[in-house]
């Protein structure tokens, strides 16, 4: 039941991936299967209190990184500058908050890390104005899922 959850996440966010590099947008619809998918996957592998705990320190993580950026960006280029949706998705946001449930807190840590990396050598390599966070992301979703299902 795991490994079909797990497969199930997998798929959910490479559909995300697909999406957020083609257009910059993640369907409503995508990110329910993902939500729903990560979820059950949080809940059958950790136990419902663990994943609980697991998604309140990652989601506490991740608005502290999405907050710091906000805060950069407002010092950076004004107090009145919109970051949300301009600078930072909204997609972006609900799919890192979303993946504390799959993710242990230390390797969420890892995670955030490494799709910081990604997102940064994307950005340097292709000269773009935006980064396809989810997209440079989602294979590190792939490896640790794999890396659950094969160890």
């Amino acid at each position: 039941m795991i490994t079909l959850t797990l497969l199930m996440t997998m798929l959910t966010a490479v559909a995300l991936g697909v999406s957020d590099f083609r257009s910059r947008y993640v369907s409503l619809f995508s990110l329910i299967a993902y939500a729903l998918s990560a979820v059950f996957y949080g809940c059958l592998a950790y136990g419902v209190r663990q994943a609980l705990t697991y998604a309140a320190v990652g989601s506490s993580i991740s608005l502290l990184i999405f907050v710091s950026i906000c805060v950069y960006f407002r010092i950076r280029e004004g107090i009145d500058s919109v970051v949300i949706d301009v600078k930072i998705g909204k997609g972006d946001l609900y799919f890192f908050i979303l993946s504390t449930f799959i993710f242990e807190p230390f390797s969420l840590i890892v995670f955030y890390v490494a799709s910081g990396v990604s997102g940064l050598i994307y950005y340097y390599l292709k000269q773009s104005d935006s980064i396809p966070l989810i997209s440079v992301s989602v294979p590190f979703v792939i490896i640790y899922i794999l890396s659950k299902v094969l160890l």
